[in-house]
């Protein structure tokens, strides 16, 4: 289960990464915005990826 958590934390990580290279010609507030955006979003797949991989796996 650590595993699984770590992974998540990892990916969700690179994806912020990613996404913030995406929006760095955009002003400060607009940055911000598209990263909660993004994160909300990631956090609900990446969450329920791995939750569904826990359940499958017990």
């Amino acid at each position: 289960m650590s595993g699984a958590i770590r992974t998540d934390l990892i990916l969700s990580a690179e994806i912020m990464v990613i996404a913030l290279a995406t929006a760095y010609h955009q002003g400060f507030w607009s940055q911000l915005a598209s990263l909660v955006v993004v994160a909300f979003f990631i956090t609900i797949l990446v969450y329920g990826v791995v939750a569904e991989a826990c359940k499958q796996s017990h």
